[in-house]
Order: structure tokens, then sequence, then C-alpha cells
């Protein structure tokens, strides 16, 4: 039976390790890379997770989300690397009690932006993650799998995600942004016929993220955020 990404959870349940590193059927880690993040975990208790530097196919191309995080406007004092609010599942080594501390993975989101929603419960409990360049994991693409299915999907759990954790005017900067896109890719009816039909559920699993989380979301992905109320106002949601 395929989970999705909450087969991981499975995994994880199994571990007896401190730290537990994901890769996917078409990635594989580099020489030393699993030793370098666990040096990086060792050193930093508060460090969740290392997401590492993808390099593509045989001519090892870098990822292009890598040259995203590399550059990322966090934060990143007393950190190993510069700071995340997002990482990538699949290239990702992970503290095993951080892992569960916020329960794995949703099983309803399968696949698709299911790192996002754990990562914003991460952070809201304070922990850190970071990119490491010089931990190297490589992907070699499986041909896609039913592309425009996995696009619904994807979209489906931005939305619901946005939902669970933004507050209402954010949530609707970053739903307005959603619908745009999947309209733009003929989407917009199957993509709505989804996200509509686990609302519901969405919103009774909503708990808004704390200011400091929500800033730090605000300050990487700003396009699609309306701002935050001032400094010691509540958070609309």
């Amino acid at each position: 039976m395929n989970l999705g990404a909450a087969g991981r959870n499975a995994g994880v349940a199994c571990v007896q390790t401190p730290y537990v590193a994901f890769c996917d059927d078409d990635t594989w880690w580099a020489a030393g890379a699993l030793a370098r993040a666990s040096d990086l975990l060792d050193a930093h208790p508060r460090l969740a997770l290392v997401s590492a530097r993808v390099l593509i196919g045989p001519e090892e191309r870098l990822d292009p989300t890598c040259e995203r995080m590399a550059h990322s406007p966090l934060d990143s004092t007393g950190l190993p690397g510069p700071a995340l609010i997002a990482f990538m599942a699949g290239a990702v080594v992970m503290r095993t009690e951080a892992y569960r501390a916020v329960g794995g993975y949703e099983a309803r989101l399968f696949l698709g932006a299911e790192e996002a929603l754990m990562a914003f419960d991460l952070a809201a409990r304070g922990w850190r993650m970071i990119y490491a360049a010089e931990v190297v994991t490589h992907h070699h693409p499986s041909p896609a799998r039913d592309p425009r299915a996995r696009r619904i999907v994807l979209a489906r759990n931005r939305l619901w995600i946005a939902w669970m954790r933004l507050p209402v005017a954010s949530a609707c900067a970053e739903s307005a942004v959603i619908l745009r896109e999947v309209a733009g890719q003929g989407l917009l009816r199957p993509v709505l016929r989804q996200a509509l039909g686990g609302l519901g559920w969405a919103l009774a699993r909503r708990d808004v993220l704390p200011a400091p989380v929500l800033e730090m979301h605000r300050r990487v992905f700003g396009r699609r955020l309306a701002r935050l109320p001032p400094s010691g106002a509540p958070a609309s949601g």
C-alpha cells in the first residue's frame, strides 16, 4: 500500500538512532555526506534538520531550489549554514526527536508540499533548519508519473496548508497566488474540487503560527503574504 510521504512515519517509528536520513527512489547520498550532517546535528542541539545540496543528473547540475536556499534572507546567527523555513523532503537529514515532536508527515497530504507543513510546525516549536552545501545528495529524476495529477495534489495541499497555519489575510493572499497559477495551467476546476472537499478537515486542524515564524515566512515568500500586524498586535486567525 502506497502511503505517500506518511510512509516515512512508519520507518521513523522503527529508528533507534538520534538522526535519520531520507532519500527518494531516484536519489542517493554522496560519500561522507551523512557523517558531515551528523557532525552538524551533534554540534547544534536545536538544529532539527540539514537540507542537502542536490546535484541533478550525470552532469551534476545544481538544483535551483538549493541556489535559493543558499541565499536565504533569514538570520543565520549561530547556525552552521543559511537558516531555512522550508526544506526538501527527499534530501534531508533530520533529528529523530524533532520529527517525532511534530508527529511526522500528515497522511492526508499524501505527496506534494508535505514538508512545508512540517517545516512550519518545527519552526513553531523553536527548532532551526539549515542548508548545508557540503552535505551532498545526487538526484537522477525518474520519468514523471501523471504530472497533471501531481500538480493538482500539490496545489490542493498548498491551499490546505495555508488555511491550516496562516492568518486569514495571509491565507487569502496565498490562495489567490495558487489559484492564479492553476488557472493558467487549466487546472482550476479540479484543484478547487479537491481543495474544497477537504477544507473542513483543514480548518479543523487550524493552528496559526506564532508571529516570529510568520515573519520568517514573509521574508522568504513575501510576495504571497499580507503584511503582519504591528509588533504586539495579534495576528488574525
